[in-house]
C-alpha cells in the first residue's frame, strides 16, 4: 500500500467518503505515465491490499490518495521516482509492504518528499534497511519485549529463527495499524478502523513496453469479467452459509 496524505490517514479512513472516480484515474495516470489504465470492479480495503499482478485498487478522497498494488513502481523500494515523490509535495507519503512467504516487511515515511523513516526486514538476513529514528510502535520490539516464541507439536520448540529476535510479520502488522489504522492478521483492537467499510476503485494497469502486454491485458480482462463476490455468514445452526446480495 501507498498513501499520499494531508492529514491523519487513520482518521480519514475511519469515515471515508466515496472515491472520486476522475481524481483517482488522474492520480494513476500521474503515477504510471504511459501505462494503459482500464477501470474494473472495485474492492474494499480489507480485500485490496494484495491484488494480483497488474491490478490496482485506489481511491482519491479529500486529503488522501491511497493505492494498493505497486507493480508500476518496478521494485523501486524506497527509491521512488521523481514523479511519484512529486505527489508528496506538502504532504506525507506512507509506504507499507509485507510478504509472508519470506517473512519480510518494509515501511517508509516521507514528509514533503524527504525520507524520514524507512525500515526493511526479511526473515533470513534481518534488518536490510534502517533510515531515520524508530517510530513509537517499534520500541517494544527493539527493546526485546516482543520476542518470537517458536512452538512445536512434538518435543521442545526449536531456537528462534529470526535474527531480529521478533517475528518481522508481527512488527509489520503493528506498522500497518499505526500508519493505516487496521491490521489483517492478529487480534483487532476497539480503535481499529473498519477496513471492510473503505471502498476502493479497481483498475488494470498494463505496461505497454512489456513483452506480451496486449495478450496479458486480454487475459486480465477475461479473468476479472468472470469474478464474482461471495459473502458468507454464520447460520442459526452454526453452519457457514452464502449471503445473497
Amino acid at each position: 500500500m501507498m498513501a499520499f496524505a494531508s492529514g491523519d490517514i487513520k482518521e480519514m479512513l475511519r469515515c471515508p467518503a466515496e472515491p472520486n472516480a476522475d481524481a483517482t484515474l488522474s492520480l494513476l495516470q500521474r503515477l504510471a505515465p504511459g501505462w494503459r489504465i482500464e477501470p474494473i470492479e472495485g474492492e474494499v480495503l480489507a480485500e485490496a491490499t494484495n491484488p494480483p499482478m497488474g491490478i490496482v485498487f485506489a481511491a482519491s478522497i479529500a486529503g488522501l490518495d491511497i493505492v494498493c498494488g505497486l507493480d508500476f513502481l518496478n521494485g523501486a523500494g524506497t527509491n521512488l521516482p521523481a514523479h511519484v515523490l512529486a505527489e508528496g509535495a506538502g504532504r506525507t507519503i506512507v509506504l507499507h509492504r509485507m510478504h509472508s512467504a519470506s517473512d519480510s516487511v518494509q515501511f517508509a515515511i516521507w514528509n514533503d518528499r524527504h525520507l524520514v523513516r524507512a525500515l526493511g526486514i526479511d526473515g533470513t538476513n534481518g534488518v536490510v534497511q534502517d533510515v531515520g529514528e524508530p517510530l513509537g510502535f517499534e520500541g517494544p520490539y527493539w527493546a526485546g519485549e516482543r520476542p518470537h516464541q517458536p512452538t512445536a507439536l512434538f518435543g521442545p520448540p526449536g531456537p528462534n529463527p529470526f535474527p531480529t529476535g521478533f517475528h518481522p510479520q508481527s512488527l509489520g502488522n503493528e506498522a500497518m495499524r499505526a500508519l493505516f489504522g487496521f491490521i489483517l492478521e492478529g487480534r483487532h483492537q476497539p480503535d481499529d478502523i473498519d477496513a471492510w467499510a473503505v471502498p476502493l476503485l479497481g483498475f488494470h494497469l498494463i505496461d505497454p513496453d512489456a513483452p506480451g502486454a496486449g495478450e496479458r491485458a486480454e487475459q486480465l480482462r477475461a479473468a476479472t469479467s468472470t469474478m464474482v463476490r461471495r459473502t458468507y455468514e454464520m447460520g442459526p445452526d452454526g453452519a457457514v452459509i452464502e449471503v445473497t446480495t
